[in-house]
């Protein structure tokens, strides 16, 4: 079974270190793209360019892991489904979920937008991911419809470590189940990433291998005695694939990748955590409580705690969450 990952649009934007773990260590990785809206061929995606201008923009910024797409090491589908269909599916659910009233003034614009000009949201969208998401309205239906689609498609997410109030909220929600340091390549093109990828495939397998076990143990009657057990397979495997990266780095990680772009490396800590399938949803919502209490003085500043559910999915969501350390792990 392949360890298949879901990856946001704007970590691949940013080239952030979720967005380099994922490359590195995912079978296969799907993200959100936005469509062209006059269709795919050259003349469809030249008229899209001319009506949404900073599509092109997007798509420039992901060139340097263009040697990825033509391998299939990333795509916009899986098991021939575009992660993109979700999108239309989370509108609805705000729009129709009491659970979600306080999040509707946010995104109710964006999908208004949607359906009276293709164009100008799938402009707005592109921008939003050149800038890394400050507009909740556009970011968290991008990001629910993501955890949707990987949950339907058994693939885990790949989550970023930022600090903010959703992100709080969304720990809460959910269970680790394994914490462990890796090295990575923090800066490097797609064509170094793949070389990386094929001379260390047999420890990358034996840990995507270990992850897996890890996720199937999250489903199990007996969760907690299961994860804890492929935990420590989930530790070993790590140990073993840092040992094999130090011995390929001096060479492997050094100079400059094909864009001539200096190869940077670095280790990430990486959660593996459980969570409910809704939790994009129920961290916002909870943020917004949060922040409202704040500037109002209606309730307490730090009541970001998420409540009940919001949908109705019994299978639980597994997130890999990625941050950057600043210190390389004693060994």
């Amino acid at each position: 079974m392949p360890l298949d990952l879901a990856l946001s649009p704007y970590h691949l934007a940013t080239r952030e270190a979720p967005a380099m773990l994922a490359l590195m260590l995912g079978d296969r990785v799907v993200t959100l793209m936005p469509r062209p809206t006059r269709g795919q061929s050259r003349e469809g995606v030249r008229e899209t360019i001319e009506a949404a201008p900073r599509y092109l923009r997007l798509m420039e910024s992901w060139r340097w892991s263009a040697p990825l797409w033509r391998s299939g090491v990333i795509s916009s589908a899986y098991q021939g489904e575009d992660a993109s269909c979700e999108l239309e599916g989370v509108y609805a659910e705000i729009d129709s979920s009491a659970a979600l009233t306080s999040l509707r003034p946010l995104v109710r614009s964006a999908a208004k937008r949607a359906a009276e000009s293709p164009d100008q949201s799938l402009d707005l969208i592109a921008a939003d991911v050149l800038k890394g998401g400050p507009d909740p309205g556009i970011n968290i239906p991008i990001t629910a419809a993501i955890d949707r689609f990987a949950v339907r498609h058994d693939c885990c997410v790949v989550r970023g470590g930022v600090a903010s109030i959703a992100q709080r909220a969304e720990s809460r929600l959910g269970r680790r189940a394994f914490a462990v340091a890796l090295p990575i390549l923090l800066r490097a093109g797609g064509g170094r990433l793949e070389r990386l990828r094929t001379d260390l495939s047999p420890a990358l397998a034996d840990l995507r291998s270990a992850i897996l076990r890890c996720v199937q143990a999250s489903l199990s009657p007996d969760a907690d005695a299961a994860m804890l057990q492929a935990a420590c397979r989930v530790q070993d495997a790590a140990a073993a694939f840092a040992a094999a990266f130090s011995a390929w780095a001096p060479l492997g990680a050094t100079g400059d990748d094909e864009n001539s772009e200096r190869v940077v490396a670095g280790y990430v800590s990486v959660a593996g955590m459980v969570m409910p399938a809704d939790a994009a949803l129920r961290s916002s919502r909870a943020a917004l409580r949060a922040m409202h209490g704040f500037g109002t003085g209606i309730g307490p500043a730090d009541d970001d705690t998420p409540d009940e559910p919001i949908t109705g999915a019994d299978r639980p969501l597994f997130a890999l969450v990625v941050r950057e350390m600043t210190l390389t792990p004693e060994r």
